[in-house]
């Protein structure tokens, strides 16, 4: 949403770090990022809750949050608005 990460996805697991229900309720910012298996909770009602699974699956969402940052480093966020066939500008190095 904007600058703001909401959360990250690597293949059945969602890592949420700002939690919001509806449209119009504001984001929550969590303490701890809950962990959604989506294919048990598809609608992602339940937080999953197995403190080994954190561990293997927080590595892979690193290596994504990573990645989403090396991104905005070379190119800036797609402005609200823009026409489908906006392309951002390079940042030069």
């Amino acid at each position: 949403m904007g600058d703001t990460l909401y959360g990250v996805k690597w293949q059945n697991f969602k890592m949420v770090f700002i939690l919001q229900q509806t449209l119009s309720d504001p984001g929550l910012r969590l303490a701890t990022p809950h962990l959604v298996n989506l294919d048990v909770d598809p609608k992602e009602r339940k937080a999953y809750d197995y403190p080994y699974i954190h561990t293997w699956i927080g590595e892979h969402a690193a290596k994504l949050l990573m990645d989403y940052q090396d991104g905005l480093k070379r190119e800036p966020l797609i402005p609200v608005g823009a026409p489908l066939d906006y392309v951002p500008k390079q940042k030069q190095p």
